[in-house]
């Protein structure tokens, strides 16, 4: 009964809170706030693609404001701990949605690693990707501010020998303009989607293959299968087999061969 009426009391907290990521606080999971300028250092124009491939990305929220969230949302992304824990929650209250799950640590499994003051710092990325690679997390994602991961978490990687290709990136790039940098996975283009605490970024529909439930791409029509051969029939085989063994029309009549061929065809036929 205790855990009854506990539960609406922890959510009704975790929706009526202000903070991380959007909204005036600018505050991360952990509670620290963003540095000046967080998400403000644009990459170049010629690097943000504002008309990425139609069918190819979608939308992601992510909130500590529960309430904000629209109606039906196709993909989300929350905390699994800190002040704000919201993944749990966001996932019982849409479960339809792909949801990615943030970890504010290095000392816990998500999906995404946030790398920000904080939270994680750019040096303890690539131990957090070896580490998740290890508990069977194949490709772990990374969330950082666009000059962040060009200057810091990116050069951390290159000097651990691990690969673009080993991780996903989610970047912050506030132009308010919904864009991916390119190069990204997903970036987060404003913190007060429809003026509210919001953020809200573009994700390359691959990059929701880690949510959960993942989005899985969709799959080429099957090529059609060319006919399968007909099995031949051993009776045709052994008449034919008769028919070069007798030679009846290959080197002319011979009745006696022809005859026993054809009685053996007729005891073949009935």
């Amino acid at each position: 009964m205790r855990q009854k009426v506990l539960l609406p009391i922890l959510l009704a907290g975790l929706i009526g809170v202000a903070g991380c990521g959007g909204g005036a606080e600018k505050q991360s999971a952990g509670g620290s706030k963003h540095p000046p300028g967080w998400g403000t250092i644009h990459a170049p124009l010629s690097q943000q693609r504002l008309a990425p491939p139609p069918g190819t990305v979608a939308t992601m929220y992510d909130t500590i404001t529960l309430g904000t969230v629209p109606r039906d949302p196709f993909a989300l992304a929350g905390y699994t701990s800190g002040f704000w824990p919201t993944f749990l929650p966001l996932r019982h209250a849409y479960p339809n949605a792909h949801t990615v799950s943030i970890a504010i640590s290095v000392r816990h499994n998500a999906d995404c690693l946030d790398v920000e003051p904080g939270d994680a710092s750019p040096a303890q990325a690539p131990a957090w990707v070896r580490s998740e690679k290890a508990a069977g997390w194949p490709k772990p994602c990374l969330y950082s501010s666009y000059y962040e991961f060009v200057n810091e978490v990116r050069p951390a990687l290159s000097r651990a020998g691990i690969s673009r290709a080993q991780v996903w990136e989610w970047d912050a790039d506030y132009t308010y303009r919904s864009h991916i940098d390119v190069g990204f996975d997903g970036t987060q283009w404003t913190d007060v989607a429809f003026g509210r605490n919001l953020d809200a970024s573009l994700v390359t529909r691959a990059f929701l293959a880690i949510a959960h439930p993942p989005l899985t791409a969709p799959q080429p029509p099957p090529k059609p299968r060319p006919p399968t051969p007909p099995t031949p029939n051993p009776r045709i085989a052994y008449l034919r087999s008769l028919a070069r063994k007798h030679h009846c029309y290959r080197h002319g009549p011979k009745p006696h061969a022809c005859a026993v061929w054809a009685a053996e065809v007729r005891a073949l036929l009935k």
